[in-house]
C-alpha cells in the first residue's frame, strides 16, 4: 500500500489541538496558538484538554474521546498534539477498541507532534500507511523559541 498525500490545510480546514499525554499548560497553549493565527489557520480545542488525571491531561478515556471528537470533526484537517510527555501509549488499546483508524480512513487528517506522540504516529501508520509529521508542539516552552527556519518550514508545510 502506498502512502497517502494529505494536505495540512486543505480548503480552509482547521487545526485541531489534542492532548494525548502529559498535562497541558493553558497559558503556554494560548501563547502557542498565536502562531497559527499568524499563518491564517483556524485552530480549535476542547477545554477537556486541560483536565488532570495524575500527571496526564485527563483520564485515558477522556483523552481518547477528545481525539475521537477531532477525528470526527469534518472541519478539522490537521490534528496537532499540544505536547508530549507520558500517556499516549496507554491510549492505543482504546483506539483499537473504538476502531479510530476507520475514522481516519474515511477522512484522512495530518497528525503532527513528537515525543510520546510518536506511538500514535506509528499506530496510524501501521493501520493505514498514514503519513504524519514529527514536529514541535504549541504547548511547549520550545515552541516560542523555535528557530525562524523551522517556523518557515512549518508554515510552508501548512500552506501545502
Amino acid at each position: 500500500m502506498r502512502s497517502k498525500k494529505i494536505f495540512a490545510k486543505p480548503h480552509g480546514r482547521w487545526v485541531g489541538i489534542a492532548a494525548s499525554s502529559t498535562l497541558v499548560d493553558k497559558k503556554l497553549l494560548l501563547d502557542g496558538l498565536e502562531l497559527f493565527s499568524e499563518w491564517d489557520c483556524i485552530s480549535t480545542y476542547s477545554e477537556m484538554i486541560f483536565q488532570r488525571f495524575r500527571s496526564m491531561a485527563g483520564s485515558d478515556l477522556s483523552r481518547t474521546k477528545n481525539i475521537e471528537h477531532l477525528l470526527k470533526n469534518k472541519n478539522v484537517g490537521t490534528l496537532w498534539f499540544a505536547r508530549g510527555g507520558y500517556g499516549a501509549t496507554r491510549l492505543l488499546p482504546i483506539f483499537e477498541e473504538k476502531k479510530l483508524a476507520s475514522l481516519l480512513k474515511k477522512d484522512p487528517k495530518l497528525l503532527i507532534g513528537f515525543s510520546d506522540v510518536t506511538a500514535i504516529h506509528l499506530y496510524f501508520y501501521k493501520k493505514l500507511k498514514l503519513p504524519s509529521l514529527h514536529a514541535p508542539m504549541p504547548a511547549t516552552k520550545s515552541w516560542g523559541g523555535m528557530p525562524l527556519k523551522t517556523k518557515e518550514l512549518l508554515r510552508t508545510f501548512m500552506e501545502g
